[in-house]
């Protein structure tokens, strides 16, 4: 479970108007997004409405040094999303990674957790 504000990027102003869906701006907005298990949903606002929804099976995450966007099982993005700091992006990514790998009886490692021992000779 994690749960945090991210900065999405949002479409083409969702087709209102004619200039927006002439020039398909992108714009960002600050979102509230709750990883429960294998679900990815986003509201307005903490409390909010839901604003979408992904379910992570089968689902691709590609991971910027900023950003990273989850990438559906039918090959449509949800969208690039970053938030601030490196430390809560690592976070994001990992909780990310872990739902999408099929994770979900134990929690993922901590983010300064040591790397395995190698294997025996």
């Amino acid at each position: 479970t994690m749960e945090g504000y991210l900065t999405k990027q949002g479409g083409s102003g969702s087709g209102r108007g004619f200039v927006a869906r002439l020039v398909r701006t992108k714009n960002w907005k600050k979102r509230w997004f709750e990883l429960r298990g294998k679900t990815l949903t986003y509201y307005a606002a903490r409390g909010g409405a839901v604003k979408g929804s992904v379910e992570l099976a089968g689902a691709r995450l590609h991971v910027g040094p900023k950003s990273f966007a989850v990438e559906k099982p039918d090959g449509s993005r949800m969208g690039l999303m970053c938030c601030e700091g490196t430390g809560k992006h690592a976070a994001w990514v990992q909780a990310l990674q872990f739902a999408i790998g099929g994770g979900e009886t134990a929690a993922p490692p901590p983010l300064d957790a040591a790397p395995p021992p190698p294997p025996p000779p």
